[in-house]
């Protein structure tokens, strides 16, 4: 009987475990996996497959964690309703922050006389100006998506 090295073994351990043949799991196991360099690493998010190399697997995850941090920091936030005193109103919006970077905003609930935005200013410490055609009339609702800082 032939003795086998750890080596081989683990090759054909690592063939039978997932149907391949030896042949194919050489180059996947030529070395011990926790030293080999990992080159040319680029970030991207994705679902990993079987498909995915270490690397490719290691990259999504970096994606995945990049974009999850990114999702917990968007936040929206709906305005009290307008006064109507004016084509330009400061509206209250509780809980926003001067330092948080605007993304998109839109009007909600329209005012009583149902006019559209044309413009929205800097945002304040709970505060955002808000610019439309004409005077809204009370009651118009804006909602900000803000990245927090």
């Amino acid at each position: 009987m032939v003795a086998l090295t750890d080596k081989t073994k683990r090759i054909v351990e690592v063939a039978l475990a997932n149907r391949i043949a030896a042949n194919e799991v050489v180059d996947a196991i030529e070395s011990d996996p926790a030293s080999v360099a990992l080159d040319g690493f680029t970030s991207g998010a994705g679902t990993i497959t079987a498909a995915d190399t270490i690397l490719q697997g290691i990259e999504k995850l970096d994606g995945n964690v990049a974009l999850s941090l990114v999702a917990s920091k968007l936040v929206s936030y709906d305005s009290a309703a307008s006064i109507g005193s004016g084509t330009t109103e400061v509206l209250i919006f509780t809980g926003l922050e001067a330092t948080d970077t605007l993304l998109a905003a839109t009007q909600v609930t329209a005012g009583g006389n149902a006019t559209a935005i044309i413009s929205i200013g800097a945002l304040g410490a709970g505060t955002c100006t808000i610019e439309w055609t004409a005077n809204p009339g009370s009651g118009a609702v804006i909602k900000l998506l803000v990245l927090k800082a």
